[in-house]
């Protein structure tokens, strides 16, 4: 019987067992390896409740912090075996803290809250030193420790690809955040609310501001014209495209959404906003969309990240089919999207791991590269990148302005776990971006025929 065959019989089962007992062991002694490795000192002290407490020093260059954690083997056990995953999930349920007055190095992304301050230098210092150390090397070796007979690459491919199952995790990341995210105590902001980053530099007074500065950045790259119909996938809370209705004259919008809170919130206030007669709302996925060739433009902000691995071609395609044909079947029209991505070189790691942001922020989601999303992507199409706007620097004050706004509006809500884990999000997002570790571009899309060329804008590469 084949490897495949016995799987699904579950006949190697027992083996499957014993072999993950000694994985266990294996996983317990190298957490306590990577410990030593990543940590510049370690001390055990009696804590408030005459517990001991583990406190772990780290650093990268100018970057330094500690984290008292309660139980180290089980902690560093997790990260082996989960990486950040387990590391964050451990913040969350209160199993490490990061020690305020022991944290240098990240002021300038300071908020003035002292655990959400020192839990940003934190996780920048820990992923400079996961970056620096080798330390993915080790967690590509369990993994295929863990890849007994090919399971991991059976689990790899079980969420089920298509259109319930995708809908069913957005509307699970939108409908748990609806309260926070809407109306004016939103964590988005009092005027145009963006649920993306907006366009920062070191001048920008507000949020407001940035959100402005990004929605001129957007209808810049749209270029539009009266009489054009435009497709917006993830219409979010509407601000991209009330700003395009309030700003441009005769042309109409069909908005995408998948969440039904957000259906019913831009019902209302479209219709309030006078624009019912422009603006056209689908609780719908894209995939489910009969639109084909009937749009001038076709624009998303940070979608396509909910989109699995397997199915970013899939969004891809739909993008340029839904723009509409010259009489010879050639696309004219335009894409612009933002996109969350990660590097070229790592997106093969990537998109086997189940990061944080995968499991926890866009369930059932994936980042992709740059060349996967243009490359293989695009330019099976005959589109090509027009302009290119690299953000990704911008988007630690936007994450961190959000927060401001979480704690200002709804600090005193939220439960002791559920704080941390707003700030498990939009902390390690702002460390993430800051470092590098993920990147954030706008991309204006078009056939190759068209003017290769934007005048004043930033070009980037891979």
């Amino acid at each position: 019987m084949s490897a495949e065959a016995a799987f699904d019989e579950h006949e190697f089962a027992p083996d499957v067992h014993e072999r993950q007992g000694v994985v266990d062991r294996v996983v317990t002694f190298l957490g306590r390896r990577v410990s030593h490795h990543l940590t510049d000192s370690i001390e055990t002290f009696e804590g408030d409740e005459s517990e001991p407490v583990t406190r772990m020093h780290f650093s990268s260059g100018s970057l330094r912090c500690a984290i008292d954690v309660d139980d180290p083997d089980a902690l560093m056990a997790s990260v082996v075996r989960s990486g950040d995953v387990g590391l964050l999930d451990a913040y969350v349920r209160g199993e490490w803290r990061p020690v305020p007055e022991l944290s240098v190095g990240s002021e300038n992304l300071h908020i003035g809250h002292s655990e959400t301050d020192a839990f940003v230098t934190a996780m920048r210092t820990l992923i400079r030193k996961r970056r620096d150390s080798g330390f993915e090397s080790v967690r590509d070796t369990i993994s295929n420790m863990l890849a007994v007979g090919g399971i991991r690459d059976r689990f790899l491919s079980k969420k089920p690809s298509g259109i319930t199952a995708d809908k069913e995790d957005v509307e699970a990341h939108y409908n748990r955040w609806h309260q926070l995210l809407e109306g004016d105590g939103s964590i988005l902001g009092k005027a145009i609310q963006f649920y993306s980053c907006g366009v920062w530099d070191s001048e920008t007074p507000s949020l407001e501001e940035a959100n402005r500065e990004k929605a001129v950045a957007v209808r810049e790259r749209l270029d539009l014209r009266p009489g054009m119909h435009l497709l917006e996938i993830g219409g979010g809370y509407g601000a991209l495209a009330l700003d395009i209705l309030e700003n441009t004259d005769d042309v109409h919008i069909t908005i995408l959404v998948t969440a039904s809170e957000q259906k019913e919130y831009l019902d209302v206030v479209m219709s309030q906003r006078g624009f019912g007669d422009r603006v056209k709302i689908l609780e719908q996925d894209y995939r489910d969309h009969d639109g084909a060739g009937q749009y001038d433009r076709v624009y998303s902000m940070e979608v396509v990240e909910h989109n699995s691995w397997q199915d970013l071609q899939t969004f891809v395609d739909a993008n340029a089919t839904f723009l509409k044909r010259t009489t010879t079947g050639e696309i004219d029209g335009k894409v612009v999207m933002q996109a969350i991505l990660v590097d070229d070189e790592h997106y093969e790691r990537y998109k086997r791991a189940d990061g944080w942001l995968k499991s926890r922020v866009f369930p059932g989601g994936n980042l992709p590269s740059r060349a996967q999303l243009v490359a293989k992507g695009f330019e099976r199409h005959g589109m090509h990148v027009r302009s290119e706007y690299d953000m990704t620097d911008m988007y630690p004050p936007q994450l961190l302005s959000w927060m401001v706004n979480l704690l200002e509006n709804h600090g005193e809500q939220l439960s002791p776990e559920e704080l941390r884990w707003q700030i498990a999000y939009l902390g390690s997002c702002a460390a993430a971006f800051a470092e590098r570790h993920v990147l954030d571009r706008l991309f204006e899309i078009e056939p190759h025929r068209q003017n290769p060329s934007f005048p004043g804008m930033r070009r980037v590469t891979g």
